[in-house]
Parts: structure tokens; C-alpha cells; sequence
């Protein structure tokens, strides 16, 4: 398993860092983000994130390409609350990937990037957009992807591991 000297090396491996304010509305009565919000918080930046990566905006894969990513399946790990107002790092990387599927993993810490708020696993299929039926990635992107994908051995892609190597590297 990898170990990370410190936080720092850690989000030098970041694919993307995006900071972002909670939202008033996006919160609950407690004044924290509601459950179903956080994915919205993670899609949106990791959208924001795809032209500077990929060179292209999602809107080209849609239109050129004629197809999309669907999910079908999620795994979170909700461990502190973002609150109301509160300024967050959200970080996502591709963590696997083979010719129709991808794996992100989305991270959401505290500003000053001390504290891991949610450990997010989210499992896409590419899709035509002409009859919903599964397909391979766009020409080129398996290359791009090969780039920039996160080269951590997880083991049997096991969430609960990884939640521990986390927890264990912002306890320092």
C-alpha cells in the first residue's frame, strides 16, 4: 500500500483541487449539507475540472461523440459534516478504468486540507446517447486516461482500505 510522507505529498498527487463555498440552500436545518447535495457539489467540480484536464468540455463528448457516463454504482463514506458557508477542497482523481467504465474517487476536506469530511466512490459506464446502450470510451481518451489516472494499488478496489490509509494519514 502506498504511504504518503505527508499531507502535502498527498495533494501533489490530486488530480483536481477545486474550492468551493456551502451553499445556504443546499443545507439542512442543522446547517449542514444535505446527504443527496454532496454528489452535486462533486459532479460540479469535477466538471469545472474536465476541459483543463481533457482538453474538452463534456458538452463535446455529448455532441461529437454522441455518448455520456451514467452511474451505476456509489460508495460514500460520510465522516464530518460541511457546514453552511464553510469554504471546502474537493479533490477527484480516476483510481481505474478499462474500455467502457470508470472509477472516480471524489474527496471533500476542510480549507485548510487537516480534515477529511467525505470519501466518495463513483462507478460510470459509457453509454450511446442514441439508444442508451453500453459502449466504448471516446477515440483518444483511454491515452488521456492512462495520463492522468491515480497509480495507487487499491487492493481489490476496497473502499473501507483506502478509508483507513486516509484517516490514518490526516490523523498525523
Amino acid at each position: 500500500m502506498i504511504q504518503y510522507q505527508s499531507i502535502s505529498e498527498f495533494f501533489q498527487q490530486q488530480e483536481t483541487v477545486t474550492k468551493v463555498i456551502i451553499r445556504l440552500t443546499d443545507c439542512d436545518i442543522l446547517q449542514h449539507l444535505k446527504n443527496s447535495n454532496y454528489f452535486d457539489y462533486f459532479f460540479n467540480a469535477r466538471e469545472e475540472e474536465l476541459e483543463t484536464l481533457y482538453n474538452r468540455s463534456i458538452l463535446n463528448f455529448f455532441v461529437e461523440d454522441k455518448k455520456a457516463w451514467v452511474v451505476y454504482n456509489q460508495q460514500i463514506h460520510y465522516l464530518k459534516p460541511a457546514k453552511m458557508k464553510e469554504s471546502v477542497i474537493i479533490t477527484s482523481n480516476t483510481i481505474q478504468f478499462d474500455s467502457k467504465n470508470l472509477i472516480i474517487e471524489y474527496l471533500m476536506f476542510n480549507e485548510a486540507k487537516t480534515q477529511l469530511k467525505t470519501l466518495l466512490w463513483t462507478h460510470f459506464r459509457c453509454v450511446s446517447i442514441i439508444d442508451g446502450t453500453s459502449t466504448t470510451h471516446p477515440p483518444g481518451l483511454l491515452e488521456i486516461l492512462e495520463k492522468r489516472f491515480l497509480k495507487y494499488p487499491f487492493i481489490e478496489l476496497n473502499i473501507n482500505k483506502r478509508l483507513v490509509q486516509l484517516k490514518e494519514l490526516f490523523k498525523k
